[in-house]
């Protein structure tokens, strides 16, 4: 079960807002979360997706510093909103760099929930 919760975190994340605002929404836990989700898809199966978790993990590590700092902005200058924005920008600014749009909520992801149902079914037990 925590794999499809990790799903989702990743999945809207992702949809929602870029790579760097699912960074930004489970800091500092944003390891655990995609541990989790980068095991749940290898155990369906989905190696793909497995090993872009994997791609995520490495930039996450990379921009991990960079969101503290913008995070500590937020509280120094009381100005959550370009704070964010500045910082998330970098997820949604510009095409998918790291393969993060088969996250997307339409077409991939409705797709590998089509094709994973019966799983998925069997692992939460409906």
């Amino acid at each position: 079960m925590r794999y499809i919760v990790a799903f989702d975190s990743v999945e809207e994340e992702i949809t929602n807002g870029g790579w760097a605002q699912l960074l930004w929404n489970t800091y500092p836990n944003w390891r655990e979360l995609l541990e989790i989700a980068r095991e749940g898809y290898a155990y369906f199966g989905d190696d793909h997706r497995a090993s872009t978790i994997a791609k995520l993990s490495k930039v996450f590590g990379e921009h991990e510093n960079d969101c503290a700092k913008y995070m500590q902005k937020c509280i120094d200058e009381e100005s959550f909103n370009k704070n964010f924005a500045e910082f998330t920008y970098r997820g949604y600014g510009s095409k998918p760099l790291y393969g993060e749009e088969i996250f997307f909520s339409d077409g991939p992801r409705l797709t590998w929930l089509v094709e994973k149902r019966r799983v998925i079914e069997a692992v939460i037990g409906t």
